[in-house]
């Protein structure tokens, strides 16, 4: 009988974050009899019994396509995540539908046709954060005092014309506390770690300049992480939940992510992934 194989789908860009952790998991997979493939998602053929998205960190140039291929995958064989989680989550939206759901998250407007600084002033922001609402890395991200009122709308106005955009109050922690990222294969919490943006940035990852260590999250950053995934349309092979502090220091979600998420695996925890993915080949 022939092994099973798994596909492993990433892009075309040659990037060591990427390709390294899809090595560790790539080579967990096999040392548990798992055939593996890593193609390029908008280039090859997948000829596996099941499909892992991990690093196709191009998607966003291309979302209509994307999401064809995640239909069409889906309809060859299992994909994980599913095809109406991704479609889900593709959108900062989501946000809001947490926030529905008592999940913490800052306040979040989207902001495509509103006035940002007045919206920003209405709620009583200093500071705020800008975002395009599909988008990966903190790529189009801004971070600006309300008084910088020019440069606020310039970059809601250039973003608007690719999208929607989203507004969040500034959540200043990060530059003590950090970020959190809470990492978790079926549900289950695999790992932690905390992430303290370069001096002069806000951006926590390491893409940017970020210093990682471990992290052992406290009660409430657990519950916070495990509500917004059970908010979910279906439950997650995988998901990666960020989190800030307030001022109270109670959790804030700033991202969950549950389609090409930079993991933060070693070889431990990429076997812990690995036994996940194996479980559902074998259903």
């Amino acid at each position: 009988m022939a092994s099973p194989c798994v596909a492993l789908a990433t892009w075309s860009t040659r990037l060591p974050l990427a390709d390294e952790e899809d090595a560790l998991v790539a080579d967990a997979l096999r040392v548990l009899g798992i055939e593996v493939q890593r193609p390029v998602w908008d280039r090859d053929a997948i000829e596996a019994d099941l499909c892992v998205i991990r690093t196709t960190w191009d998607y966003v140039e291309r979302l209509d396509k994307f999401l064809a291929w995640v239909a069409a995958s889906e309809r060859a064989r299992p994909l994980w995540n599913p095809g109406d989680v991704i479609r889900w989550n593709t959108h900062k939206r989501y946000l809001l539908d947490l926030d529905a759901r008592g999940v913490p998250v800052p306040e979040t407007v989207l902001a495509s046709h509103a006035d940002p600084v007045r919206t920003a002033l209405d709620r009583g922001w200093s500071r705020v954060m800008i975002k395009p609402a599909v988008g990966v890395g903190a790529i189009g991200s801004l971070a600006a005092d309300v008084a910088d009122e020019t440069r606020i709308r310039e970059h809601v106005a250039d973003l608007a014309h690719r999208g929607d955009v989203l507004l969040q109050e500034y959540i200043t922690s990060v530059h003590t506390a950090g970020e959190s990222s809470l990492v978790f294969f079926d549900g289950v919490l695999s790992h932690a770690v905390r992430k303290i943006p370069a001096k002069g940035d806000y951006r926590a990852h390491p893409y940017w300049g970020a210093t990682v260590s471990p992290l052992s999250p406290s009660n409430a950053q657990l519950d916070a992480a495990l509500a917004a995934i059970r908010a979910v349309p279906r439950p997650p092979l995988y998901a990666r939940v960020d989190l800030l502090e307030r001022d109270d220091g109670a959790p804030l979600l700033i991202e969950l992510e549950l389609i090409e998420p930079y993991l933060f695996l070693d070889a431990t925890t990429a076997r812990t992934f690995a036994r996940a993915i194996a479980e559902r080949v074998s259903r």
